[in-house]
């Protein structure tokens, strides 16, 4: 009978990821004769270059995982019961308001890095899901997606996909890869979860120079 691979899941303890990112972080590095490149082994710039940037992916791992669970009641509300808190947020302005400005400040404007959002664009895009009513609809995408989402790696996509990280929010390189086709990425140091209203002229940017670079089909 042929062999099947067959999807698994590992669980790492918590302390020895910690472990690993103070190891990194304490590396003792030799000397090393100037100039001589790779001829006596390893060169010590390009690994000095690949651990930097094993700890800032290890570090972007961390941010993730604060950010997620900073906002996971918000998800988990969504994801379980949208009709239910449809009620409140179509009945009560301020209160649709309070909703969504969590999102649009970063859940504390004192702290954040993401580029504000004007203050104009906030009201107007409370008072859109108020007077159509789609405060319930809006949430129950969660609902229908959420699922998959948690269920473990998803399958694999073959079409081309563009990643763009903007401060505050989190696409994390390699799990991305774990299911997209990462053919287009870029880090930018303005803008936020709302790269239309924090970034509109990066945002635009990324999308043109990410389709110009796929090849012409048929």
């Amino acid at each position: 009978m042929p062999f099947a691979p067959r999807p698994f899941q590992i669980d790492i303890p918590e302390a020895d990821l910690v472990d690993l990112a103070e190891r990194l972080d304490r590396t003792r590095w030799p000397d090393e004769l100037p100039g001589v490149g790779w001829s006596y082994g390893v060169g010590k710039k390009w690994l000095r270059d690949l651990v930097d940037h094993w700890r800032a992916d290890r570090k972007r791992t961390l941010d993730h995982e604060r950010w997620w669970y900073g906002r996971s009641g918000y998800m988990h509300e969504m994801s379980t019961r949208p009709q239910t808190i449809a009620y409140a947020l179509n009945d009560l302005p301020a209160g649709q308001l309070a909703w969504n400005l969590e999102w649009f400040v970063d859940y504390d404007p004192t702290q954040t890095n993401q580029t504000p959002v004007d203050r104009d664009a906030i009201p107007t895009n409370v008072t859109i899901f108020r007077l159509t009513a789609t405060a319930g609809s809006a949430a129950r995408l969660n609902f229908e997606v959420g699922p998959e989402l948690l269920a473990g790696r998803p399958s694999p996509s073959g079409v081309p996909t563009a990643v763009a990280n903007f401060p505050g929010d989190n696409a994390i390189q390699e799990p991305v890869r774990l299911s997209d086709t990462v053919a287009h990425r870029r880090e930018y140091e303005r803008g936020g979860h709302f790269p239309t209203l924090q970034a509109p002229e990066e945002l635009v940017s990324d999308i043109r120079e990410f389709f110009r670079s796929l090849p012409d089909t048929p």
